[in-house]
């Protein structure tokens, strides 16, 4: 059993993975009342207090313990978390039946919301949870949905006829007709002359979607798509364009010939289909490498034999986001066990400075035997996370300075030697010719500046991410209980570390750590189980820093018995 020995929580104002702004951290108190409990029909078989349970543990960080959407970690989110008592659920065709309602949140609840920071939670919950969770859900909703109906104009849609280029040219006609491109924009960029006007229904600003980036919120299935122009999307500006593109036939039947043509142009704007992405619930069983070089040189190609998953990432902070996933990969390397994190990155952030923000990365693992609540085990009220979480934090700009031996700062920007590609190696020792000591009894270069005037303080006060003991360490080590708990492990307990390159756009980061530390605050890699592990990325050309970046849900780590 893991022991959590020497944690403790920090003051507000230190970076947390998840709640973060741009000024920094403040302490998210949660709400003081408790869950209430919903009388529902149904919780999917599993009782009712369950489901309640489920709700608050995996939920209520984000829509609260009563679903009014203020979860402490509600103000870190844009759009913010639906608040299910006001506004009505959007992803159920409008004026559905209980049944499809109940199915659509089911959807939802499984496999997340593409472009927005809903996680999935299909492979981490069982089905009978997820089920529960979605019945729990459905009866705080039931009010806001029972005050939006409209008539449901195409409960069953006709078959998706084949495509033509007539198809896709009548629906280019239909999207400017309609009106389509007042918001969505002429290329279907969410770009439209309306788009600084929407609100939904509680009136919270609104973007309309990026049709152009493949990824629907309502689901990307052709029907998904139908089911949103003809029957609108409840609680936002989209309205029912059923009345427009289904017509009366003099037999009495009706056609719906228009509706699919707008869906196929409206497919049309999106570039190919890609590999599908994981949402949640992978499980990546580390097999073993012999080549030990695989964790200290970045050259070595030994992880082209290794199978990746690509798992799907999820903006905090609603944008049009290139960066859509992230392959992953682990492996036992020696004593080590290491693991890959590669993704499409369009260039290397490595400095850091005044809003100046470096490219990064975080694997986050939860300590205890159950998946806690994915903003870092945050507390809520009704529920206090078991155990704290395991991170290893890995910075660009901590990786060139590492590598290259040199610590840069503004006045020394970091610069790849090749634009297209740089290799960064394992972390070298700076010279210490004729070094001066640092507060930690550690020697090091004068040219370095490690105790210059900006980092003295930092390293004075043995801030692990300042002190020069750990220079050539390209991940630091953390452990949070929530918001505002963040708390760097002392450099003699820092134990992981990183090898990266950049290559023509493209990142890939190897990560490792000894498999045996004896450290209470680590995560225990020994003992064969499943580890709930989750994802993180930072997009420095975006401004990605703190709680502003691209996440996971929880998936799985699975050691397996006499796998060395």
């Amino acid at each position: 059993m893991v022991t959590h020995t020497g944690y403790r929580a920090l003051t507000p104002g230190l970076i947390a993975l998840i709640a973060c702004s741009a000024g920094g951290c403040k302490e998210a108190k949660p709400p003081a009342t408790a869950a209430p409990v919903v009388k529902t029909a149904s919780t999917g078989g599993i009782p009712k207090e369950h489901a309640a349970e489920l709700f608050i543990k995996h939920c209520a960080a984000c829509h609260g313990p009563d679903g009014n959407g203020d979860g402490p970690a509600a103000e870190q989110l844009y759009p913010k978390p639906r608040a299910f008592r006001e506004s009505p659920l959007r992803f159920a065709a409008t004026g559905a039946t209980s049944e499809k309602v109940l199915a659509a949140i089911t959807r939802t609840i499984r496999e997340g919301i593409p472009r927005s920071s809903m996680p999935g939670f299909q492979g981490t919950l069982t089905d009978a949870e997820i089920a529960g969770v979605a019945a729990y859900t459905k009866g705080l909703a039931d009010k806001a949905n029972a005050e939006w109906r409209r008539e449901s104009l195409a409960e069953k849609p006709s078959p998706m006829p084949e495509y033509t280029d007539g198809l896709k040219a009548t629906g280019a006609a239909l999207y400017v007709s309609t009106g389509c491109v007042a918001c969505h924009g002429d290329k279907g960029h969410g770009d439209g002359p309306s788009m600084a006007t929407l609100k939904d229904s509680i009136g919270r600003p609104i973007h309309p979607a990026n049709l152009a980036s493949g990824q629907f919120k309502s689901g990307n299935k052709p029907e998904d798509i139908y089911r949103a122009i003809v029957n609108g999307v409840p609680g936002t500006p989209m309205p029912s364009y059923g009345t427009q593109l289904i017509e009366k036939r003099r037999d009495g039947t009706t056609s719906d010939d228009k509706a699919w043509a707008l869906v196929t142009y409206v497919q049309s704007l999106a570039p190919p289909a890609v590999m599908p992405f994981v949402a949640s619930g992978a499980e990546f069983r580390p097999g073993v490498i012999a080549n030990a070089e695989l964790t200290t040189d970045p050259k070595q190609m030994g992880w082209q034999s290794v199978e990746h998953t690509r798992v799907s990432l999820r903006p905090t902070w609603d944008r049009d986001e290139p960066i859509r996933g992230l392959e992953v990969a682990a492996a036992r390397v020696g004593s080590m066990l290491a693991i890959h994190l590669a993704w499409e990155d369009a260039s290397p952030d490595l400095d850091m400075d005044l809003n100046v923000f470096p490219d990064a990365a975080a694997v986050m693992f939860a300590m205890g035997d159950s998946v806690p609540a994915i903003p870092m085990g945050v507390q809520v009220a009704g529920h206090t996370p078991a155990s704290p979480v395991n991170v290893w934090q890995w910075k660009a700009a901590r990786q060139f300075d590492a590598s290259t031996g040199v610590l840069h700062d503004s006045t020394h920007p970091r610069q790849m030697e090749n634009a297209n590609r740089q290799e960064f190696p394992l972390g070298q020792e700076p010279a210490k010719e004729q070094a001066p000591v640092s507060p930690t009894g550690v020697e090091y270069d004068q040219e370095l500046r490690i105790l210059g005037e900006l980092t003295r303080p930092a390293a004075a006060t043995h801030n692990p991410k300042a002190d020069p003991a750990l220079f050539t360490h390209a991940v630091l080590e953390a452990n949070a209980e929530g918001f505002g708990t963040l708390l760097y492990q002392e450099a003699t307990h820092q134990h992981a570390n990183a090898t990266a390159i950049y290559a023509n756009g493209r990142w890939s980061v190897t990560l490792f750590r000894p498999i045996q530390t004896n450290d209470g605050n680590d995560i225990d890699l020994s003992t064969p189980r499943r580890i709930p592990v989750a994802f993180a990325i930072w997009n420095g050309a975006r401004g990605d820093r703190g709680g502003q970046k691209l996440i996971t849900g929880w998936h799985w780590l699975v050691l397996d018995k006499g796998a060395h």
